[in-house]
């Protein structure tokens, strides 16, 4: 709930004036930022090969004991590498074959309102979340899209597989963590939106259309992940 207030603030709230008075001064101005257009040099299967080896090294120099060296997490991310290939396909179908149905208001493709509302995309939670919450109180002044969707997708998949793993639980964080949670969920709502996207959005569909702001947004969430585990083992010991 504290990413959701935060990331909402700050797309359309009070934080908002903030984001764009000020962070959207920023803005570099690049043709592209798709990879091997930048380094037209190197052959893009390189690239790729280059970016599967950096994975494939992180998973190797894992602790033995660790869940990395099982079937368990590499089949999981899998599975969502595939899931973020289907969103791509489902959402350039939709693209081209939802507008079609009103002749009378489609002015083609290139469409500024129509690739705003129907253009590609993939899994990405920043938004998404903000525009779910919103939804569910402005119900009769909005409208369900495929962002909104997943976020629902995401909670009742994960009830299932918690029912039939036999694993579901009511917990309740202790109080230290739950500081911990809300201060974080409220960094992690502006810092989302600030970036253009979260380790969904950002992180696998961003990094998917190999693009340099993807990542340079994963370089920092994982030296911020790192800093804050670090931080938090320093307070234990």
């Amino acid at each position: 709930m504290a990413f959701i207030f935060s990331s909402g603030a700050t797309l359309w709230g009070i934080t908002a004036l903030i984001r764009v008075n000020y962070f959207n001064t920023f803005t570099l101005n690049m043709q592209s930022q798709y990879l091997p257009d930048i380094l037209p040099s190197v052959p893009q299967w390189l690239i790729l090969v280059a970016i599967e080896a950096l994975l494939v090294l992180f998973m190797v120099r894992a602790p033995r004991n660790s869940e990395w060296w099982g079937w368990k997490w590499p089949a999981a991310g899998a599975a969502i590498g595939m899931m973020i290939v289907m969103a791509w396909w489902l959402n350039g179908v939709a693209h081209t074959t939802i507008p079609l149905i009103d002749d009378f208001s489609f002015t083609g493709l290139e469409d500024p309102a129509l690739l705003q509302e129907w253009r590609p995309k993939s899994l990405t939670f920043a938004l998404a979340d903000a525009q779910a919450f919103r939804y569910l109180i402005l119900w009769t002044g909005e409208t369900i899209n495929f962002a909104i969707c997943t976020v629902f997708g995401v909670i009742f998949g994960s009830f299932a597989a918690a029912l039939i793993s036999g694993t579901f639980n009511w917990v309740a964080p202790p109080l230290q963590q739950f500081k911990y949670n809300l201060v974080g969920g409220l960094l992690m709502g502006i810092g989302a939106v600030l970036a253009l996207g979260c380790n969904i959005g950002q992180g696998l569909s961003g990094i998917s259309t190999l693009s340099v702001g993807s990542f340079l947004t994963m370089t920092f969430i994982i030296v911020g992940a790192i800093s804050g585990a670090k931080y938090m083992f320093w307070r234990m010991t």
